[in-house]
């Protein structure tokens, strides 16, 4: 994605060339009217050129300032804005607009680098979340398998992985997470609904989901027996559940 994607661009249509907003934009439009939330996923990922577009859009004018650009304030307000390539200002008043950005960070994350000063600093708040909480989590897995009584031994198992890593001086490339377990919990409850039992059928979503997440790879490309033999033996307390 480029920054005009953000911005949006000129399309062709079958009534001719039309301009379509990129995302950026209707949320800036959006939040004249409305409470909004722009959410941007995965903010490392986007190459910083790009990205830079958030710097502007970001920063604030006040009520004078956006009369001074021969803009009408929504509001007595401060006010965001964008201004697009074609030269068109839009503003919106800050109380209607919440801009979030999430990004995974670490050297096992694919990403451009990290995020600079000047877009960090525009962020109002930085919340920095290692591990989710688990009564959240309780809920979400419950709801994806049905049934909650296994869900404290997933738990175990996700704070066990986490700490057999090779940071802590583990056999694991790395912990599992909650989207590999919800994967796990899902293709388990495929397997209970075509009628394999429970326990077999969260073995065998195991091999297929949590194993070649966490375990690591020798040179011939094959999953590590040594940490593999080691994530069954403490998933036996999850299946057993």
């Amino acid at each position: 994605i480029e920054d005009r994607d953000f911005w949006g661009s000129i399309v062709p249509t079958e009534q001719g060339p039309k301009w379509v907003d990129g995302p950026l934009t209707r949320a800036f439009r959006n939040a004249q009217k409305n409470k909004t939330v722009l959410l941007i996923d995965e903010l490392l990922r986007f190459e910083p050129l790009y990205a830079n577009v958030l710097v502007g859009a970001l920063d604030t004018v006040t009520p004078n300032e956006l009369k001074a650009m021969g803009q009408e304030p929504q509001g007595a307000g401060a006010h965001f804005c964008v201004t697009l390539p074609s030269g068109e200002i839009i503003p919106a008043p800050k109380e209607n607009l919440t801009i979030v950005a999430t990004t995974n960070q670490g050297d096992d994350y694919e990403q451009f680098g990290n995020i600079d000063a000047a877009l960090l600093g525009r962020f109002e708040l930085q919340v920095d979340m290692s591990i989710a909480d688990p009564k959240i989590l309780t809920r979400i897995y419950t709801e994806v398998f049905g049934d909650k009584t296994i869900i404290p031994k997933v738990l175990e198992f996700e704070n066990w992985t986490r700490h057999n890593t090779g940071v802590y001086g583990g056999l694991l490339q790395r912990p599992t997470n909650p989207r590999v377990t919800i994967n796990l919990l899902r293709e388990a409850k495929r397997l209970i609904d075509e009628g394999l039992a429970q326990q077999p059928a969260l073995n065998a979503a195991f091999e297929v989901t949590i194993m070649p997440y966490c375990a690591p790879r020798d040179t011939t490309g094959a999953l590590a027996e040594d940490a593999c033999l080691m994530l069954r033996d403490e998933f036996k307390n999850v299946a057993r559940a």
